[in-house]
């Protein structure tokens, strides 16, 4: 599986923890790529283009830190694995499941998750995840992608069969180092506009 994109400030190419011997390439320009960011090649199967981030907006999410520290959710698409979502650990920790939900900004035919997990810390990193698309919002089918990441700190893709909508949520169902807490550095979201 190859991701080839145009984001230029995620240029880099990483070992896909999820399929070992295949990469991602980030920042490359390609001739004849329509629309920004991402394309998932595996085989002759194309994943899709990913959703520029700046397009992107937090819609909901079940809890963020924000008294504590910078936790929150709009860290998770702000392009920076710097900062992170963070599920509240200030007056409170409501434990799982937590999720953050993503509105595309427009509707997309939905392929693909890739999640990079928090960089600088152990708490805050989903293992167990479901992943299910919505079109207005508010109504939810059965997840279209469930699995497990690794404690592996590099990008973790996830891909589906094309799912209609505008909504992605990213439910994190348990944690790598079995705390109470969630989040993420970055999330990028992959498909084709309608």
């Amino acid at each position: 599986m190859l991701f080839q994109g145009r984001d230029s400030r995620l240029s880099s190419v990483r070992p896909d923890p999820i399929l070992p011997g295949s990469t991602w390439t980030r920042g490359t320009r390609r001739p004849g790529l329509a629309g920004p960011g991402l394309r998932c090649i595996d085989g002759e199967v194309e994943c899709g283009y990913a959703i520029s981030q700046a397009e992107l907006n937090v819609h909901e999410v079940s809890s963020e830190e924000t008294a504590g520290e910078d936790g929150a959710a709009t860290n998770a698409i702000d392009g920076n694995p710097s900062t992170i979502w963070h599920t509240q650990w200030q007056d409170g920790q409501p434990g799982f499941p937590h999720h953050i939900t993503i509105d595309l900004g427009a509707g997309y035919d939905v392929t693909g998750l890739e999640y990079l997990p928090r960089q600088n810390g152990s708490n805050g990193r989903f293992k167990e995840y479901a992943i299910t698309v919505s079109v207005d919002g508010e109504t939810w089918g059965d997840p279209v992608a469930t699995g497990e990441f690794t404690s592996a700190l590099t990008p973790q893709t996830v891909t589906w069969p094309e799912a209609a909508g505008r909504y992605v949520r990213l439910t994190g169902l348990s944690s790598i180092n079995g705390s109470a807490f969630g989040g993420a550095a970055e999330i990028n979201l992959g498909g084709t506009p309608h």
